[in-house]
């Protein structure tokens, strides 16, 4: 889903002209900004929503 989301990115930015080089990486679970669960346990949406993101580094 990620590199899916990545990529959809990217397009986004190609269709719109930006034809400078654009690298798509995915990091998944390796690099999240939110823990995905509760200390209980239990599912956390408010963290998983924050995981759902597409980062730029434009050089």
């Amino acid at each position: 889903m990620g590199l899916e989301r990545a990529n959809n990115a990217k397009l986004y930015f190609e269709k719109l002209g930006i034809t400078s080089q654009i690298i798509v990486e995915t990091f998944g679970k390796k690099r999240p900004v939110a823990p995905n669960s509760l200390p209980n346990g239990k599912d956390n949406p408010e963290g998983r929503q924050k995981n759902r993101r597409v980062n730029f580094l434009i050089e």
